[in-house]
């Protein structure tokens, strides 16, 4: 696995930086002092990879259309695929028998 790229690491930190309220692309490339198209890109792949979401959208100013709020993903555990649980069960169940 290739490690995580400077610009993925310095939006990862601003997004803990901010908390909750969340921000946008944009904040979170101007606190962590990279470009904007680089911010925009890797805020994109971000999402898409789980690592940030999306809690909500915000009008800034300049910008006709809304913008979506980023916050860090949670750090649990991710759940566990459908069936596990049955799967758990059988399994029991078969070691019962």
């Amino acid at each position: 696995m290739r490690p995580r790229g400077d610009v993925r690491i310095a939006l990862r930190e601003a997004a803990v930086g901010v908390g909750r309220p969340g921000a946008t692309w944009r904040g979170l490339a101007r606190l962590a002092g990279v470009g904007l198209d680089a911010a925009r890109v890797t805020a994109e792949n971000m999402v898409r990879a789980g690592e940030l979401i999306v809690i909500g959208h915000h009008h800034e100013p300049g910008v006709c259309r809304p913008m979506n709020l980023l916050t860090v993903a949670n750090e649990a555990p991710q759940q566990q695929p459908p069936g596990a649980a049955l799967d758990q069960v059988i399994r029991s169940w078969a070691d019962f028998i």
